[in-house]
């Protein structure tokens, strides 16, 4: 299996990462960059690692520090469809699960 993800959800992280450039140091970006990208290629030995989402069954959340990585599990893939970082507006999450 291999992980694909959504272009929404390579914005998110864009977004994150430019954030962090800009705001907090380098170093800081890589090193949340390394983290989301490991624990997303986590899912490709064990794709149902993530806990299954209630509001919407298609997709499944595997948290990591501030982040809740949102994918679900096709038959030869793994599709991230949605990066949220957990110190937003929980509605931002809730309407794209609806």
């Amino acid at each position: 299996m291999v992980v694909i993800w959504s272009a929404l959800a390579e914005e998110q992280l864009n977004n994150e990462i430019d954030y962090y450039l800009k705001e907090v140091s380098l170093s800081a970006a890589k090193t949340l960059l390394e983290t989301l990208i490991c624990s997303t290629n986590r899912l490709t030995t064990f794709p149902y690692l993530g806990i299954l989402i209630v509001e919407n069954p298609l997709y499944r959340v595997l948290v990591e520090g501030h982040y809740k990585i949102i994918y679900s599990v096709e038959e030869e893939y793994i599709r991230v469809a949605f990066l949220f970082n957990t110190r937003q507006d929980p509605e931002k999450l809730l309407s794209f699960l609806r």
